[in-house]
């Protein structure tokens, strides 16, 4: 009798796993359901693989010859996608996609969606985005670099477009110059940094290209011309009161006088138009004023040699020896009057002059007094009484 009930009872166990499995796949597909329809605004993606991984987690604890069964399987394979895509829908949230990422998901997922108000994880799940791991991952690498390059460039055009160059007023002209532009001048290395670092960055730079070139042209230029400024300024100043101001000089020197009257009115009408626009960027790459600063340059180190074959005429000195303490005798020009504040320092410079030239020139007449003086001092201390301090400073 019990033998003829054995295939029933092994009948009824099977029905029961039969059972249990549909349940689990009704189960499945019930919660899958409700979240189709859930719009793009609302998908809470890390609340919906937890869920997946629950599930999965049933599954496994099934009887292993009821995870044999076709029904099992499917369910398996279902949920193995729904574990993949959801990592995805977290990543393609990512403030950082734009449109034009979304286009390039629909391009690699062979779509032809449209990403507007109606938008539901149904329509996610119709791309089919387990199959296109790689390239999803990689949409959204390129999407979350450019976001990066994007607030950096924003950065950097935010400080520029504000900067602004500092003039002050220099002596009792009617006429500024520039403030040393310490800030800018570290902000722009900086900047100048960023810019190379994102141009070398691939396929993540591709869409901001053009712009980070056009950034990278603008503050070389904004290098270039600032730098040049900057030496236009120091060369005019330490020149200014030696060629406008000696008698001497220029009567010594009327070419080149004459050539830095030019340059004089030159860089003034420069620094008043300046101060119009005293942003960085637009009065350093004003059409022209580059190429303008760099012409005062070459006729400004014209009027110094000529200063420094001048000074070598007087005293037959080398030119080397002059040029290389030139800064010294500029100061000297320019304040006459206070000669023996510079003695100290003419007196250790003499040191190292080269001998005076064999065929020495006689001194013309009328020559600046402070330089015949101190040069005297230095080269012949035995002709003149030296202060004791500059003495001092001689021995020592």
């Amino acid at each position: 009798m019990h033998t003829d009930y054995q295939e029933l009872g092994d009948t009824r166990r099977e029905l029961v796993l039969l059972k249990t499995a549909w349940d689990m796949s009704v189960l499945v597909d019930t919660v899958f359901d409700a979240w189709r329809v859930t719009l793009w605004a609302d998908i809470d993606a890390e609340s919906m693989l937890d869920e997946t991984k629950k599930l999965q987690t049933q599954v496994r604890r099934l009887p292993a010859k009821l995870r044999s069964w076709n029904v099992c399987r499917a369910v398996e394979d279902r949920l193995r996608e729904m574990a993949t895509i959801m990592p995805l829908v977290l990543d393609l949230r990512s403030p950082a996609m734009q449109e034009r990422h979304w286009k390039h998901i629909m391009s690699v997922t062979h779509s032809m969606l449209e990403k507007g108000p109606d938008f539901s994880l149904d329509d996610l799940l119709s791309m089919k985005l387990h199959k296109h791991v790689a390239d999803v991952q990689e949409v959204v690498e390129v999407a979350n670099k450019e976001l990066k390059i994007e607030r950096k460039l924003r950065t950097i055009e935010d400080k520029w477009n504000s900067f602004t160059l500092e003039f002050v007023p220099y002596k009792d002209m009617d006429m500024k110059v520039l403030s040393p532009p310490d800030e800018v001048i570290e902000t722009l290395e900086d900047h100048m940094l960023q810019l190379q670092t994102m141009l070398g960055m691939g396929k993540f730079v591709e869409y901001f290209r053009a712009k980070v070139q056009a950034w990278q042209d603008t503050l070389s230029t904004v290098e270039t011309t600032l730098m040049t400024w900057l030496l236009v300024q120091r060369k005019w100043v330490a020149l200014e009161a030696i060629f406008l101001s000696s008698k001497d000089i220029r009567s010594q020197l009327p070419e080149d006088s004459k050539r830095f009257e030019g340059i004089d009115q030159d860089f003034k009408d420069l620094m008043r138009e300046a101060v119009v626009d005293p942003t960085v960027t637009g009065a350093c790459t004003v059409d022209g004023r580059a190429d303008r600063l760099a012409g005062m340059v070459v006729l400004l180190e014209r009027c110094e040699k000529a200063l420094n074959e001048c000074v070598c005429a007087w005293r037959g000195l080398s030119v080397c020896s002059v040029s290389t303490h030139s800064g010294l005798w500029f100061d000297i020009l320019q304040v006459p009057g206070r000669e023996e504040e510079h003695l100290p320092a003419v007196l250790l410079c003499g040191e190292h002059c080269a001998a005076p030239h064999p065929q020495q020139r006689q001194r013309p007449a009328g020559h600046h007094a402070a330089f015949g003086f101190l040069l005297r001092r230095c080269l012949r201390p035995e002709a003149c009484s030296l202060p004791a301090g500059a003495t001092a400073s001689r021995t020592s």
